[in-house]
């Protein structure tokens, strides 16, 4: 043979020496009766004395020797020998069992024994039959030490037992054949409980045979279970990984979860347990790849315990997943782990958890969870019963500062999972009824909810949050976030506006900064993004219709135009009020207010697309498939091949869409910014100078001047202090960021905001005066020309006199030349313009009026916005053109003086003196329009026209008395 082991003699003959008897001396019988009696009365000392330990070592060496160079016969002669049907007569009852277990020697010599054979694949039945009678001798007093025997065996520092060996498999089934676990007390199971984890942690890859022995433990001993069931268990894991419980009597217990043990009516199962699940997990953590087999037999028998135990095991249930399971988790992230525990998990009946109304720290490990497992957070939040809670909250039992986690969680489930909350749990949450969408799987009774009393707790209860606990559940991008991990293919549009709908409402309610700028960050976050499809979805999924996942989905336009209305401008109004100025100044937040109302107006990029993850992708609006408004989205078409292309054809129809929204919405953020405060306002005017569109950025100067000049000209009134321009902290606002002055003008005049070309003339006339008057004239014929073009907006026409005004104040400037053909256009062109702008007649007189108002242009005359202008815009053009006419014959006449010489109106030209005329005229005349103007301005009228006045003083006299509800007019 070519079998080494076939070369040597056979021990055979051996097996007439080598017996049972010949090994213990000291028995007699076939099975060693005369050792027994001893043994009976003489205990433990007798089975030293006759030879056990003895016995054991042999069969320790044996176990130890390499067995490999034996044939199996020869094997099966020499384990003949060591019968353990001999040798459990040798052990002493059940009542010195335990006194044997920590015996050092004899005690010791067992455990050493049958991890040694346990570890030889050629003793492997042998090993089995000795720890299987082992474990049945005087049951239950030697199972411990089988367990330690087997734990020994297989965490010995050799390494892991062989293949073959009966430790190398499943030696749960084998060691323990047919104990009666049902015989076992609770104590004993808990003192078996206390081993296993005691062996832990073992072998990568060898846990589940110590964890399925304690699922047999504690599934198969009815007074264990019923001893858990019967008691009310709180149980935590502190960060030194000791465990704590607090445990009370009787399924009614409602102890609070930092009580202190008292009595442990379980017997210390349910502690044990916990101490059992610890060992396994922090064993495991540094082992990644192998925690689903190390947590797979822990579920499956904390769902059995759960079957067998009822729903009273809950609470206990959750700080086990909360304190322990959810940071091994967090430890080993993989697809695997979260796979297994979202399919076990979610077989729990997490409705029966009780603890979130007493436990303070509830929602703060729920939130923790969410990031961790998710989809198990989020079933938790939905299954649960968050009446009691909301109770507790609104009666005071509870602090409110515990509802900012559970505003984070609900906000993260209602987002991600459709349909996640139940009617009630919505309606407590979010104060609205469930979208038709997410109540479809819910039946009539439970979709049925008092809403009177509902919505009462629910006021009662968010009343209580604190400000700072909103402020720190939320981080600007906690509902984006929690779209892009959402399942399944519903349209969350309805879920997103009721969120964000819950956090303006709560932000407006808190009133505080803090809270407006977290609540507006996670609504700006939601708008003009798209989630698209990653490439491997787009080419499999049917784009026909809206949603996330496959189908790519962004917000409709009504529901842009909401949140921006509803929303975002008056919480930005709300947090830079002069009221929460008052109440503390927080530039960081004020300037995030201000850069998300801006953004909304003008988003930079323009559109942003994300496939899962942050941060997104830049991209353009006909990029992205869908409609940018709430019509259906027509099928795109199949490219070659069948595959889908998500670019419908209609991307030019797309483009145009998302421009008309970001238009409508930038029209909401306008009208907010004109009707907010002085701090608004220069917070807009230090960020518009960055943005690209000029269009935009006027239009955002025009509203924040509106908003700043009054408030500002109001405050001056009330201080009694009315000297000085109101343009210093709006020049000073708009010079941080560099301007691009030429191209905002022209976007003045192409969007009629006269009060920001008034400003661009003043950020100009900053740096005329330190120019050559070579280099000072091109630049005023510049701006006057543009003042030439600048028509007045229909509803508040007055806003245009002082970029008029100050035109006319450069055209009398000693370094303008009149003999110069430029200047004397540009003379010509504001003329013309104030006098068609105005709709005035002829202005008689021949001369200069002649020449320019009677060919006046239907274009010119088209650009005052349709309606004929006020009255007092048609008298203060006269004074205009009057100033105008009488200044430009001076100069032509030689006279100098600049701005500040007095101007006889009455000695002037003949159309100065026809507009002199027309005005006095029109304080006489019986004509409806000029009735309504203010007496002020007639009063001293014909005095001013005949004395000499300067340009400031006209200046002033018009704007104070013609437009009082202007108030800041004068100081423009």
């Amino acid at each position: 043979s070519s079998d080494p082991r076939e070369w040597r003699l056979p021990l055979n003959w051996l097996s007439a020496a080598l017996t049972p008897a010949s090994l213990l001396p000291n028995t007699s019988g076939e099975h060693g009766e005369d050792l027994v009696r001893g043994v009976a009365a003489a205990g433990k000392e007798s089975a030293r004395d006759a030879g056990a330990v003895r016995w054991l070592g042999l069969l320790q060496e044996l176990a130890g020797t390499d067995l490999s160079l034996l044939s199996p016969a020869d094997v099966q002669v020499l384990a003949a020998a060591f019968d353990s049907r001999v040798f459990m007569p040798c052990l002493p009852s059940e009542a010195m069992a335990a006194s044997l277990i920590d015996d050092v020697e004899l005690g010791g010599a067992i455990r050493s024994a049958i991890a040694q054979m346990g570890r030889q694949p050629s003793l492997s039945e042998a090993a089995q039959m000795f720890a299987s009678e082992l474990a049945s001798r005087a049951f239950p007093g030697y199972v411990r030490l089988v367990l330690m025997a087997a734990l020994q065996g297989v965490g010995d520092a050799e390494g892991s037992p062989p293949p073959g060996s009966a430790l190398g498999g499943r030696w749960d089934e084998t060691f323990l054949r047919g104990i009666p676990t049902d015989r076992l007390s609770a104590s004993d199971v808990a003192e078996l409980l206390r081993t296993l984890a005691g062996g832990l942690p073992l072998p990568e890859g060898h846990s589940a045979p110590a964890l399925r022995v304690a699922s047999k433990l504690l599934l198969g001993s009815p007074r264990a279970l019923a001893a858990l069931a019967k008691s009310s268990v709180t149980t935590f894991v502190t960060a030194d990984e000791t465990v704590t419980t607090s445990a009370t009597a009787g399924t009614g217990s409602s102890g609070s979860a930092d009580e202190s043990v008292m009595a442990e009516a379980d017997g210390g199962v349910w502690t044990e347990f916990v101490a059992l699940c610890l060992a396994a997990l922090s064993g495991a953590s540094g082992r990644s790849s192998n925690l689903a087999s190390e947590l797979k037999p822990l579920l499956e028998l904390l769902r059995g315990l759960v079957s067998a135990c009822g729903g009273e095991l809950m609470d206990r249930v959750w700080y086990l997943l909360s304190e322990l399971i959810g940071p091994a988790a967090a430890a080993a992230p993989t697809l695997k782990v979260r796979l297994l525990l979202e399919e076990e998990l979610g077989q729990l009946p997490w409705h029966c958890v009780r603890v979130q109304s007493r436990d303070a720290e509830f929602t703060s490990a729920l939130a923790a969870l969410q990031p961790v497992l998710p989809v198990v957070g989020s079933l938790v939040v939905g299954r649960l019963d968050w009446g009691p809670y909301f109770e507790a909250v609104s009666e005071g039992t509870l602090e409110g500062s515990t509802l900012g986690p559970l505003l984070r969680s609900a906000l993260e489930a209602h987002l991600s999972v459709s349909g996640a909350l139940n009617s009630r749990a919505h309606f407590l949450i979010f104060g609205e009824v469930r979208g038709a969408a997410d109540a479809a799987g819910e039946d009539d009774t439970t979709r049925a909810v008092d809403t009177r009393a509902l919505r009462a707790t629910h006021d009662a209860a968010w009343a209580k949050l604190p400000a700072i606990s909103f402020a720190r559940a939320l981080d600007g991008g906690v509902l984006l976030r929690a779209l892009l991990r959402a399942k399944g293919m519903s349209e969350p549009t309805e879920r997103v506006l009721q969120a964000v709908r819950l956090l303006g409402r709560l932000a407006t309610q808190l009133g505080t900064v803090e809270a407006a700028v977290v609540a507006v960050q996670e609504s700006r976050a939601l708008l003009f993004v798209a989630l698209t499809p990653a490439p491997a979805a787009a080419a499999a999924a049917t784009l026909s219709g809206l949603g996330v996942g496959a189908k790519g989905w962004h917000l409709s336009a009504n529901a842009h135009l909401e949140i921006v209305s509803r929303v975002i401008v008056p919480l930005a109004l709300s947090g830079t009020s002069e009221r929460a100025v008052a109440n503390g100044k927080n530039l960081t937040a004020e300037s995030v207010l201000v850069q998300a109302l801006v953004s909304c107006a003008f988003p930079s990029p323009a559109l942003m697309a994300a496939e899962g993850a942050l941060p997104f992708a830049r991209g353009a609006p006909s990029e992205v498939p869908g409609p940018w408004d709430a019509s259906p989205p027509r099928p795109p078409p199949s490219q070659p091949g069948g595959a889908l292309n998500i670019h419908d054809g209609g991307a030019a129809e797309r483009a145009e869409r998302w421009l008309a929204l970001v238009g409508k919405c930038a029209a909401f953020v306008t009208q907010g910014i004109a009707g907010g405060s002085a701090t608004l306002a220069l917070g807009v005017l230090r960020v518009v100078g960055s943005l690209r569109n000029e269009r935009v950025a006027t239009a955002l100067m025009e509203a924040a001047l509106q908003a700043f000049l009054s408030h500002k000209a109001i405050e001056s009134l009330a201080e009694a202090s009315t000297a000085g321009s109101l343009l210093a902290e709006p020049l000073a606002a708009l010079q941080d960021k560099p301007l691009a002055a030429d191209r905002l003008v022209l976007a003045c005049v192409e969007g009629r905001a006269p009060l920001a070309f008034r400003l661009l003339m003043a950020h100009q006339a900053q740096l005329l005066p330190s120019l050559e008057a070579v280099r000072w004239l091109p630049l005023a014929i510049a701006s006057v020309r543009a003042a030439a073009r600048l028509s007045p907006p229909a509803s508040r026409d007055f806003d245009v006199l002082p970029a008029w005004f100050a035109a006319v104040e450069l055209i009398l400037s000693d370094e303008w030349l009149v003999e110069y053909s430029a200047a004397q256009q540009a003379t010509l062109a504001i003329a013309k313009h104030v006098h068609a702008a105005a709709r005035l007649g002829d202005g008689g007189g021949g001369g200069l009026s002649a020449a320019l108002f009677d060919t006046r242009s239907d274009a010119s005359a088209g650009q005052s916005g349709g309606g004929g202008a006020s009255a007092g815009l048609k008298l203060a053009a006269r004074v205009l053109l009057a100033i105008l006419s009488k200044a430009t014959h001076d100069k032509s006449a030689g006279l100098h003086g600049g701005p500040s010489r007095p101007l006889v109106l009455l000695d002037g030209p003949a159309e100065a003196r026809a507009h002199a005329s027309a005005l006095v005229k029109a304080g006489h005349s019986a004509d409806a329009q000029f009735r309504s103007v203010p007496r002020a301005f007639f009063t001293a009228l014909e005095a001013m026209l005949a004395r000499p006045c300067t340009l400031a003083e006209w200046r002033a006299h018009v704007l104070a008395t013609l437009f009082p509800m202007a108030v800041y007019l004068p100081r423009v």
